[in-house]
């Protein structure tokens, strides 16, 4: 931990890495509570469909769009701008009681997000020079302290709930976006990233955003890494329709046994997360790989499992290797892919992995319905594990044909 945070110290990061962790912690809350909120004022089940989806649509659909702006404009510019965004999206959540405008302004908080994300990514690959290998430790950090933000912003958000009632914690959420905007404003997140072509000869938007899928014909281990990261992602979706069916009906654990497993999954993802702040620059593939025949092994196990002592010990080991693959995705499209590309990039990576949970996430419940949790389980395991070895066989297959500069 003290070498990620001397790494993110000498890459004069310190203010994104504050706002980050309010804002991370803020998030894990006001997921959670907004739940509550659309439970309380609808009694119908499509209200919070249509809530979870309105949070994926932008992704789904103008994701590689808003990657080619990032790309236009200052990273620092689209950051603060997805930050005030996301502000007044959950400000007015907590502010007006109508599910309509709560769908709407879901959807505008999604939007914001889709621009945050790549900005911010994107952003610490220009800010970090990494010929002294402090690229992996930032990185890992970040993603480390978001993860974090997921498992301890909901136990926040039942103390909150205490004092306050939902509505004031979505407001808090949305001031905490407020106030890394304002934090953000002194980070320079373009201080090594090439100079932005200007005037008459640079392309349209739309030209910007087709030029992305272009570059990525000739990159291999980026294009695994969208592929690969995106299937994993269904995966984990399909497991998290079925938790908590697991949990209750196949282990008897309740409702405390249940929210151990999320609680130690998340520690697990912290964990993996971590692990890759050291990693060598060329081992960040097999490291991917690792994750995630990890995560499909330790799947598999929580399937098997018939005791929620096992099964604590099988989710803390998928949380690892969830871990493992995020970070090390996000490192090879950071060091494989030119920077003036890299904001597009990283958003169509997140448009595919919006597609591949939102499809995996109806696809589980209809799972669910028809198998035992435990199965599902099984399933999702097992694709796991097909994922990392056929990406394995791919990438081996393509090697002597893409020398390693092709890709670099």
């Amino acid at each position: 931990m003290r070498s990620m945070i001397s790494a993110v110290h000498a890459a004069r990061l310190d203010r994104l890495f504050v706002a980050h962790v309010q804002s991370a912690l803020g998030t894990g809350a006001g997921y959670v509570v907004l739940i509550l909120i659309v439970y309380e004022r609808s009694d119908s089940p499509w209200a919070l469909t249509l809530i979870l989806l309105a949070s994926f649509l932008p992704s789904m659909l103008f994701g590689p769009l808003l990657g080619a702006i990032v790309d236009r404009l200052p990273r620092r510019t689209c950051a603060i701008a997805g930050d005030l965004i996301r502000a007044a999206a959950f400000i007015g959540i907590g502010a007006i009681d109508s599910i309509a405008a709560m769908v709407a302004l879901t959807f505008v908080a999604g939007a914001g997000e889709s621009l945050f994300r790549p900005a911010i990514l994107a952003g610490i690959s220009d800010a970090v020079a990494d010929d002294d290998g402090a690229l992996a430790p930032v990185t890992s950090l970040y993603s480390a302290i978001e993860d974090l933000g997921n498992t301890l912003g909901p136990a926040l958000a039942g103390a909150a709930l205490l004092v306050i009632g939902p509505a004031g914690v979505i407001l808090i959420n949305g001031m905490t976006f407020a106030i890394s905007a304002l934090l953000l404003v002194g980070v320079d997140l373009d201080r090594h990233r090439a100079d932005r072509p200007e005037g008459p000869g640079r392309p349209s938007l739309v030209a910007a955003t087709g030029e992305s899928f272009r570059a990525l014909r000739g990159m291999s281990r980026v294009n695994a890494v969208i592929a690969a990261s995106s299937l994993v992602l269904a995966f984990a979706a399909m497991i998290n329709v079925a938790e908590v069916f697991l949990a209750k009906e196949t282990l008897g654990a309740g409702d405390s046994g249940y929210s151990a497993l999320v609680a130690i999954y998340g520690v697990g993802i912290v964990v993996g997360s971590s692990l890759v702040s050291r990693v060598r620059t060329g081992a960040e593939m097999r490291l991917l790989l690792g994750g995630i025949l990890l995560f499909g092994a330790a799947t598999i196990g929580s399937g098997l499992a018939g005791a929620l002592g096992v099964a604590l010990v099988t989710f803390t080991l998928a949380g690892c290797g969830e871990g493992l693959e995020g970070v090390s995705g996000r490192l090879i499209l950071q060091r494989d892919v030119p920077r003036h590309l890299q904001g597009r990039v990283f958003a169509v990576k997140e448009t595919a992995g919006s597609w591949g949970f939102g499809l995996a996430f109806v696809c589980g419940g209809a799972l669910v319905s028809l198998l035992e949790p435990g199965q599902v389980f099984l399933i999702a395991g097992a694709g796991a594990v097909s994922v990392a070895l056929v990406t394995a066989a791919v990438l081996r297959r393509r090697a002597p044909r893409e020398p390693a500069e092709a890709v670099g």
